[in-house]
């Protein structure tokens, strides 16, 4: 299994936290997201597990576009500051 982010955007006000994030995440690996204060890792995970949406871009699992709560369904996160 492996979960694609493709062009994944997130943007507050006018202003983007992330644009054209490209990056497939392959089951059974372990990722580091790095990057400063406020650079959108908790944002770019609360995405990926379905608790925030993109403002552009597409998450497909196995080449199936997730539209819908199935696959959130499975999937949860636990991080600072999330009720």
């Amino acid at each position: 299994m492996k979960i694609s982010l493709k062009n994944i955007g997130k943007k507050f006000n006018k202003d983007w936290l992330f644009k054209n994030l490209n990056y497939t995440f392959n089951i059974n690996e372990s990722y580091a997201i790095t990057g400063l204060n406020g650079s959108g890792k908790s944002t770019l995970l609360q995405i990926i597990s379905g608790f925030v949406m993109p403002t552009e871009g597409e998450i497909f699992t196995d080449d199936i576009q997730l539209v819908d709560e199935h696959f959130y369904k499975k999937n949860s996160i636990a991080t600072p500051y999330l009720e």
